[in-house]
């Protein structure tokens, strides 16, 4: 409830902020400025609520992991086997098992209403490790032992995060409406607010906002250099508060981005070549 009245409100507020910078450049009365800019985020906010409802709906994350808890392993088994169909993975019980370039690696999802223990990754570890070179453990996020557990003793598991297994199904589309499987759609603002405020774009407003105050200093117009510079800087401090920091594919493998994905396929066949 908390994250929906901060992402309402940094959204209007972030609306407002630009359409009063633009009104300012025509009109120089502060409150019809103030007047015009709130009628303008008003029509936006409708605007995006008419678009958001022509939008596929998608299952939210809070959603995808109860209903994984509540399916079971079988449930997100079959969904990861859509995944990685072009990898013709083969089934064991509620595993994947595949083989890229000769290695083979076994997919173990395992989520439940608790987190996961130190038992069962050493028991996961002890099963598996033989027969695979890499065994991608799915559940939700691990207590920072059990991580420290899976970093030093147990090299060949890779601890995938439920949210990642979301976003990968999001981006190949296997999320869509699916009769009563839709229990929240995502918010357009907010998949905007997500896009704009993440720790990749702290550094450019940080950077527009250093260079606009030194500008301030050195130019006319001060008071308008000062403003747009601290609001760039306001808004860098949001990206580090709320932003999330990308994983790269290479700590992720087989689960990393799609671009990525493709790319690393392409540099194999070419080294084969």
């Amino acid at each position: 409830m908390l994250a929906r009245i901060i992402d309402f409100v940094l959204s209007k507020t972030f609306l407002i902020i630009i359409s009063i910078l633009v009104m300012s450049i025509f009109i120089k009365n502060i409150w019809i400025n103030i007047l015009l800019s709130g009628l303008i985020t008003i029509f936006l906010s409708i605007i995006f609520k008419l678009l958001e409802n022509k939008i596929p709906r998608k299952m939210h994350y809070r959603a995808f992991e109860v209903h994984c808890t509540i399916k079971g392993n079988s449930y997100l088994k079959e969904l990861l086997e859509k995944a990685f169909s072009k990898y013709n993975l083969t089934t064991e019980n509620d595993n994947l098992i595949g083989s890229i370039n000769d290695k083979n690696f076994i997919i173990v999802p395992n989520v439940k209403f608790s987190n996961i223990g130190m038992d069962e990754v050493i028991k996961i570890n002890k099963n598996y490790q033989k027969d695979y070179d890499k065994i991608y453990l799915v559940s939700k996020p691990i207590d920072r032992k059990v991580q420290m557990i899976i970093n030093t003793y147990t090299k060949k598991i890779k601890h995938i995060n439920l949210k990642t297994v979301y976003k990968l199904l999001k981006r190949k589309n296997l999320l869509e409406k699916n009769n009563v499987e839709v229990i929240k759609r995502e918010k357009l603002g907010t998949n905007i607010i997500h896009f704009i405020f993440t720790r990749a774009n702290a550094k450019r407003f940080f950077l527009v906002g250093t260079l606009l105050l030194i500008m301030a200093i050195l130019l006319p117009f001060r008071t308008y250099y000062m403003t747009i510079g601290i609001i760039n800087i306001v808004l860098a401090i949001i990206c580090l508060i709320r932003g999330n920091t990308d994983i790269s594919y290479n700590k992720l493998g087989i689960f990393g981005d799609k671009e990525k994905e493709n790319n690393q396929e392409e540099i194999r066949n070419t080294s084969k070549k």
